[in-house]
């Protein structure tokens, strides 16, 4: 994308709704289109594989589409305010069944935890009985939440907090009544 700014990582400030101001990504262009700075997300999270987008003034106010698993400390600090940058709230799977930046709803399903550090989290997760999914965060030092119950990726959502890790142990059928609409 060109723009004539000095990039660096430092200053960017998310937004609730995941996005900031003074800030870009490198690479992943999908294409370019002539938007305001306020139509650029929404553009981005209606069009096919868009996960992110950059929007500048350039040729007069440019929203560039861009693909791919993307991470908010991945974003690079420009210094121009008047560019936009955001992220689709999706999970992006690591491998099968891990991600980074991400949590499960609160539905009553936690069973238990214990500290460990993100790596070891799954494991205690199959270790311990009734555990089908589980979240690792910082807090405390490191904690492995259990979580029991069914859960499909898709029930999965994006924080921003970096250093959050959930995970499945396996992704179970879906039960005939969520199919059937009785549950």
């Amino acid at each position: 994308m060109p723009h004539n700014v000095t990039l660096s990582k430092r200053g960017i400030n998310w937004q609730p709704q995941l996005w900031a101001t003074g800030c870009d990504w490198t690479g992943g262009d999908i294409y370019h289109i002539k938007k305001s700075s306020s139509e650029c997300g929404g553009f981005c999270a209606q069009s096919y594989g868009c996960t992110h987008f950059t929007w500048s003034s350039y040729n007069g106010g440019m929203c560039w589409m861009k693909g791919g698993p993307v991470y908010p400390e991945e974003a690079i600090y420009t210094g121009d305010q008047s560019m936009v940058c955001g992220y689709m709230n999706e999970v992006f799977w690591e491998g099968k069944n891990w991600a980074r930046n991400c949590d499960w709803p609160d539905n009553g399903d936690n069973i238990g935890n214990v500290r460990s550090n993100s790596a070891e989290c799954g494991q205690k997760c199959a270790d311990h009985n009734g555990c089908t999914h589980f979240t690792w965060s910082s807090y405390n030092g490191g904690t492995c939440w259990f979580k029991g119950g069914y859960v499909g990726k898709k029930k999965a959502f994006r924080t921003t907090d970096a250093s959050m890790v959930c995970g499945v142990l396996y992704e179970p059928p879906i039960p005939a009544t969520v199919v059937m609409g009785l549950d």
